[in-house]
Order: structure tokens, then sequence, then C-alpha cells
């Protein structure tokens, strides 16, 4: 909806409906304070198209839990609107929602500029995936004022070492008298969703994720392991592990460091890599609190299905990454093989299997991307065709 008459009765009803939910503070239209939690998946954009020249800046100025910094963005981005043609305006919209709902901040006009042109391009490559993929749904999320490569770069970075064989699991139950569908998340099996930050630190989130799986299913312990302790004592170690900090990691030196010398809690040494350039700090002795017993490798997604059910959660190797993740919100995704084969670059934690009521066979899958990215965390991918090159590198631990 562009600005004039049809805007402004938009702010109205809007103002209204917010107002009777209990997310505006009674009083007059931008000096009341607006809460983003009233930034829900319904919420009409368009009401924001009604704040300029109603007072825009004492609207922002009023909002509820927004840092000053943000407010600042959000003052630059008004400045930013007067500038812009009126077919850009419905974009604006959501670019200020945007900025309010994900508490962006951004030091300059032009940085704003720019995360604005970058936000269109992520709104055109949303809608060009929905009308390509019906079957998926896409949706805006916090990563959305970043271009792919620049989201990419740092949320990948698993490679393969392989040069040690690990045991091959055996499963004790045939794939046919397992359930048909399983999720740990419903049997107190999976700890909450993490988020690796702009650091390829996926190796270790997925290693720790299925540790701490393990601790829950097989002794009911919850635990809160830190990410950084593994990628801190892994980096670079030319005598035992040869990990590359937030430049990516292997599976093999994880499992060791974490079979050899245990990990720490999250609160004994916070995660704090925040971006690729980050300092891996010196490995530094904590308390142990998790150790592995014994690393099984998986064969074929017969067995990992009943691995899954039989044990516990798997770490899986994959290939993320391309048009379908950054905005992926749910669905099955089923991307065709590449010619090449796939390129496997990120590490993942396998919680469940289904079907969907049209047959189709999943996994479903936890990511290390944070709650805001895809179904709360979680994506699935077709089982039974090796999608993303799943059966790569899949391994069940013990505890």
């Amino acid at each position: 909806m562009k600005d004039g008459a049809a805007s402004q009765t938009t702010f109205g009803i809007m103002w209204k409906s917010l107002l009777a939910a209990g997310l505006l503070v009674v009083g007059t239209a931008t000096s009341a304070p607006f809460s983003k939690d009233a930034l829900t998946e319904d919420f009409d954009y368009s009401f924001f198209g009604g704040l300029f020249g109603n007072g825009a800046h004492e609207f922002i100025d009023n909002l509820v839990d927004t840092t000053p910094n943000t407010k600042n963005a959000l003052k630059m981005a008004a400045i930013l609107r007067n500038s812009l043609e009126s077919d850009a305006l419905e974009d604006f919209n959501q670019f200020f929602g945007f900025i309010i709902k994900y508490g962006k901040e951004y030091k300059s006009q032009a940085e704003v500029a720019e995360r604005f042109r970058k936000f269109q391009d992520s709104l055109a490559s949303i809608e060009t995936n929905s009308r390509e993929n019906p079957e998926l749904e896409f949706a805006v999320n916090k990563y959305d004022d970043l271009s792919e490569e620049e989201f990419f770069s740092g949320r990948l970075g698993t490679y393969a070492k392989k040069t040690k064989k690990f045991d091959a699991y055996v499963p004790k139950t045939a794939p046919d008298n397992v359930p048909d569908s399983w999720d740990w998340r419903d049997h107190n099996g999976v700890t909450p969703v993490k988020d690796q930050q702009h650091c390829g630190s996926c190796y270790a989130f997925s290693v720790v994720g299925t540790i701490e799986s393990q601790y829950l299913v097989h002794k009911k312990t919850e635990l809160d392991l830190s990410e950084e302790d593994l990628v801190a004592c892994t980096y670079l170690n030319d005598t035992e592990y040869h990990n590359n900090g937030c430049h990516g990691g292997n599976f093999e030196d994880s499992f060791a460091f974490a079979q050899e010398k245990g990990l720490c809690t999250e609160k004994d040494w916070p995660y704090d890599l925040d971006d690729m350039d980050t300092p891996i700090p010196q490995c530094t002795k904590k308390p142990v609190a998790a150790k592995i017993k014994e690393i099984t490798s998986v064969s074929d997604e017969d067995d990992m299905k009943v691995s899954l059910y039989e044990n516990g959660p798997l770490l899986a190797e994959i290939q993320a990454g391309g048009n379908l993740f950054r905005d992926y919100h749910s669905g099955v995704m089923d991307p065709p093989t590449p010619p090449d084969g796939w390129n496997i670059n990120h590490g993942v934690v396998i919680i469940g299997y289904g079907t969907t009521e049209n047959g189709t066979d999943y996994w479903t899958i936890k990511n290390s991307w944070g709650k805001g990215w895809g179904d709360h965390g979680y994506f699935k991918i077709r089982r039974g065709t090796d999608c993303l090159g799943v059966t790569s590198g899949v391994f069940a631990v013990s505890v």
C-alpha cells in the first residue's frame, strides 16, 4: 500500500487493533509506546507508512525495549525514506519494521542505504523462491540485510579430514520395527538451538549439540556445554588437533578432543566469537563437564533411522548454502543433486524423521543459526535420497 489516504486509514485501523491487544499504551498516535511484540507474521507493515508526516521521530523515541543505537538507525532510515521513489515505499515499510524487530544497529546513513538495498534483494529472492518452490515456505529473518555471500561466509565451515576410520554402528533393531516417525524434541532429547554467529564454527556446535543430546537421552542430565572451549583448544594445534577456528574445522579432531580432553560448560567459557576475524583465545584449562566414550559411523539412511531411534540424535555433514537456505521457513527441502556431487561444508544435528501427508520422507535437523532462522532454528530435508549429501559423514556418539 502506498502513502496517502489509504495508508492513513490503515494506520488508524492498525493502531486501534494494537491498542486493543495491549501492545500500545493509550495516548496520541505517535506518542503511544509501540512494542516489537506486535510484529507478528500477520502484521500489516503498511502501518508504518502512516507514521511519516505524523511525527515519526516521536514514535521512534517512544519505542519499547529498543536501544538508543537502534533508534538512531531508525531515524537515519526515516531520512533515507525521503529520497525513495514511491514504488520502494512498500519495501521500506518492511525494512523499518525489520530494524525494530531485530534491533538492528547501523553506523551511518550510507550503511542504512546499503542495508536497505540488500533487504530489497532479499525480498525479491523470497518472492522468486516462493514461486519456484511452492512446497517450501520462505520468510524474512534477521539476516535479510546481508547479501547471500555475507550470510554464508561466516555460517558454514566444515571440511572433511577422513584419515581415521571409525567403527561402524551396528543396529539392534530392523528398520521396519522402529516407529514411522520420531522426534527427540518430544522425548526430552534436544537442547535449545544456539547461534554460531558470523563464525565458521558449525563443527563445534554440531559436536557439542550431539553430546548434549546424549546426556539428556541416556543420563537425564541437561548440560549447556561450551563450543568456544572446543574451538579454542583445537585451533591450529600442530601436535594433536588441527581445526581452523572461525574458518572451519573437522569432526575427527573435534571428536578426539571431546573424547580425550572433555568439554567444560558454557557458564565456565561463554561463546564470544561473533565474527570471522575475532581472535581465537588461548586454550585454558577449565573443569570438565562432559566426555564421550565412543564414536561410530552410520553408513546409510536405513541405519541412520534405526540409530537415531535407538541411541539419540546424530551428527551429520551436509552441503548448506544456496538460495533455498537463507530464507527457508518451513517445508521439506529436496534440491537436485549437483552435477559434480555435493560439496560438504556444514555440520548439523539430526533429531528426528517422519513422512509428510503427501508421502515425502524427511529428516528433521537442528541448525546452529539461531532460533530466528528457519522453523525456529530447525529444517527438514528429503530422506532416502542422500539429499544435501547427508550420508557423507554421519556419526553416533555414546557418553
